[in-house]
């Protein structure tokens, strides 16, 4: 059998070699009669809740666009979604190793152009254009309500700590003290205080400054997401799991954004997660800052009082590279 290569009209920018190896390695499989069509997408190490909800959320839309592929391998038991996948991976498996920018066009062109047969899926891809549809987004992880929601006369503050207190990483310090005492000042609800409270200074100066007010116990990671969920006013630290609690928010009708650390597009403009259409979104200026919890970072963060100026959705866009 005469097997005759011709090369075909291709996307601006690609070569004509890797297709024509992928019609060659198509016309193979159709001679020897293998089914060798379906794509595996499979996700790979995902890290805490919302990272694997990101990628999930991402391989959905990939899976989407590449006909007759399987989605596999990923563990969030949180919201029922458990497909667990020990087969190995073909040869000619796309490799996606963490970082946020990864076109789902151009991945999903490769699996479907047959350049490779499956992917390995363990990117971060938090960034909105990703994301069109937050409805759809949400639909993926339903969940239960909480116990206990919060209405429109309480202020929702989600902290982070513990881990990133310590010299973790430079673009997820924690959000000063004197920042959610200012938001709970400026709009006069009752604040209403949760997340990472444990024995140290920063929540010590929390304590504090907030005394008197209702401070919640760490449920479960569900049970602390579905109740930043479902609440009505929202003050969120610099954390994609609360990020993405109050953005997936169908009850939000006010979401108080830090604009600090990885959420500071200057000092991050590999990642976007500045919902500047949102009209529940307020945002707040922050200088970049890399933060090594030394000495100075601590005081500023616990015990320094600042004034964090509001800032319109237009001088954020304008901040975007």
């Amino acid at each position: 059998m005469l097997l005759l290569l011709v090369p075909g009209p291709h996307p601006k920018g690609k070569g004509s070699l890797p297709i024509l190896v992928s019609r060659l390695h198509s016309a193979l499989d159709e001679i020897s009669g293998q089914n060798r069509t379906v794509a595996k997408i499979k996700i790979g190490k995902g890290g805490n809740l919302a990272n694997k909800m990101f990628q999930y959320a991402y391989c959905r839309r990939l899976q989407e666009l590449v006909p007759q592929s399987a989605l596999v391998g990923y563990n969030i038991p949180e919201f029922d979604l458990v497909r667990p996948d020990d087969t190995p991976l073909r040869d000619r498996t796309l490799h996606i190793e963490g970082g946020h920018q990864h076109s789902v066009a151009s991945i999903a062109y490769k699996l479907r152009e047959r350049i490779y047969d499956d992917v390995l899926f363990e990117g971060y891809v938090q960034r909105l254009e990703y994301y069109p549809d937050r409805e759809q987004f949400g639909s993926f992880f339903r969940g239960e309500a909480p116990a206990e929601m919060f209405g429109p006369d309480v202020l929702l503050i989600n902290v982070r700590g513990r881990e990133v207190l310590r010299n973790m990483h430079p673009d997820y310090g924690p959000t000063p003290v004197s920042y959610f005492e200012q938001i709970a000042n400026e709009t006069k609800l009752t604040p209403v205080i949760m997340g990472q409270i444990g024995d140290d200074p920063y929540s010590d100066a929390l304590k504090r400054t907030f005394r008197g007010c209702r401070f919640l116990e760490h449920r479960s990671a569900l049970g602390d997401f579905q109740t930043v969920r479902h609440a009505t006013n929202i003050a969120i630290s610099v954390s994609t799991f609360s990020w993405l609690a109050a953005w997936l928010s169908n009850t939000a009708q006010n979401i108080h954004l830090p604009v600090k650390g990885f959420l500071h597009p200057q000092q991050r403009p590999d990642v976007d997660l500045l919902p500047t259409r949102d009209e529940r979104y307020h945002f707040y200026e922050f200088r970049i800052e890399h933060w090594h919890a030394t000495v100075e970072q601590m005081d500023n963060l616990i015990c320094k009082s600042q004034d964090f100026r509001k800032i319109a959705s237009s001088t954020v866009r304008a901040m975007i590279r």
